[in-house]
């Protein structure tokens, strides 16, 4: 499966899948989605090149609360769960980069045919 159709199929299922654990996006606002795919566009091109220092800023902890705010990890919340990535950080960056592409999929068009994931070729958005 491509990265565009696993992007999709997050997006229509809401599951996202990382290391056998299953994390579940449920509805989201516009607004929320908007604000997640915003930054998205940001650092898409840090992901492709596999640098996350994006992690360590403000603005990324506002987009994980909002993240955090609509998926559920064995029915509860992930901003419930204030152990849950110390419990799991090997799920950690899987999930982010994941839910991220997953929730700005409605965004990205039919016409998409690249990746931000590290080592796939990238192309403007």
């Amino acid at each position: 499966m491509d990265q565009v159709e696993l992007l999709r199929q997050i997006y229509e299922t809401g599951l996202i899948e990382v290391n056998g654990r299953e994390y579940r996006l449920t509805r989201m606002r516009h607004k929320q989605r908007r604000k997640v795919f915003a930054y998205f566009t940001h650092i898409k091109d840090q992901l492709s090149d596999g640098d996350f220092g994006f992690m360590d800023s403000e603005k990324f902890d506002d987009v994980m609360a909002t993240i955090a705010d609509v998926t559920t990890f064995d029915g509860a919340l992930l901003s419930r769960l204030e152990t849950h990535w110390d419990n799991y950080p090997q799920d950690y960056l899987k999930f982010v980069t994941a839910a991220m592409g997953g929730i700005s999929y409605p965004f990205l068009g039919e016409n998409l045919t690249d990746s931000v994931f590290p080592g796939v070729p990238r192309e403007k958005i």
